[in-house]
């Protein structure tokens, strides 16, 4: 499949907000930004080497459990999740009173990082 810019794009703004999470997260002293550094560690790695080779680093050889699986599929919604939360969290930090009409760019939003999440992840999911 080629990438074209616009994936790259969406792509790259999904993983700066999931960035901007695990940094929220990391200020607050929670212990959530383990977790969620991890799952985007593993995303890293995805964006990098790709799907199929990550599932064989994370492979276990004597067990018949889909660890990688479920670590891939965990890793994807962490994605998808942290992401909208920073979106969130930064419509939320603009000077507007009523926020009401950010609910159609919202929309839009979810299903753009819906299909960067789907893009980087479209074997596992």
């Amino acid at each position: 499949m080629k990438q074209t810019v616009f994936y790259r794009i969406i792509t790259l703004i999904t993983f700066f907000l999931s960035c901007y999470s695990w940094w929220l997260l990391y200020n607050q002293q929670s212990l959530w930004w383990i977790l969620l550094g991890l799952m985007l560690l593993i995303t890293i790695l995805t964006f990098v080497y790709g799907l199929k080779s990550v599932r064989r680093i994370l492979a276990v050889p004597g067990l018949r459990l889909p660890i990688s699986d479920f670590l891939l599929t965990a890793s994807a919604i962490g994605y998808f999740t942290s992401a909208l939360v920073g979106f969130m969290i930064l419509i939320f930090q603009l000077p507007f009173q009523d926020k009401s009409f950010m609910i159609f760019p919202l929309v839009i939003a979810v299903l753009l990082f819906g299909g960067a999440t789907l893009g980087v992840y479209h074997d596992q999911i």
